[in-house]
């Protein structure tokens, strides 16, 4: 029995271990963007005031933008809001630990850093160039969608973010 415990113990610690490091996915569902920020950060990573650019959407809307991430680490990412829809699908992970959520489509890969996350919302930090930061803010769907989008003027194409206008 003595030299079972040790072994006992460390197979019991390994199994705690690696229901800690997954444990439930919050963010398995269906997501709409309310809120996109594109800003220039200073050296702390504060946003320079006027280099903000902001654009607000109806999350449920039927020409929104919204993400579906799904239990087998796939997701679809809709957007409908500018000239030309897109439906792009991806590969996601999610670090609970380190609030990070890496995101790989056919074209780029992207490390997105978790601001803030609840049961209903999510805010995540993109930086797509040297000091070029993506804001976004989601919220989660119900099943059904609105059929009018309150949204500002087409967002600006910006080369490596996440969520830019006609990538």
């Amino acid at each position: 029995m003595k030299k079972s415990l040790p072994i006992l113990l460390l197979i019991i610690a390994v199994a705690l271990s690696s229901c800690i490091d997954t444990g439930d996915n919050p963010l398995i569902g269906t997501w709409g963007v309310s809120r996109i920020e594109y800003y220039t950060a200073d050296i702390v990573g504060n946003p320079i005031p006027s280099t903000l650019e902001t654009y607000n959407y109806t999350p449920d809307a039927s020409n929104g933008i919204k993400m579906v991430f799904k239990a087998d680490n796939t997701g679809v990412l809709d957007d409908r809001s500018g000239e030309t829809p897109s439906i792009e699908r991806f590969t996601y992970r999610y670090n609970a630990r380190e609030q990070e959520l890496y995101m790989k489509t056919d074209k780029e890969s992207f490390t997105l850093y978790i601001e803030d996350i609840s049961a209903n919302a999510f805010t995540y930090l993109n930086e797509y160039e040297n000091h070029k930061m993506e804001r976004t803010y989601l919220k989660r769907l119900g099943k059904t969608r609105t059929s009018k989008a309150n949204r500002t003027e087409p967002r600006p194409v910006k080369p490596g973010s996440l969520l830019s206008s006609q990538r």
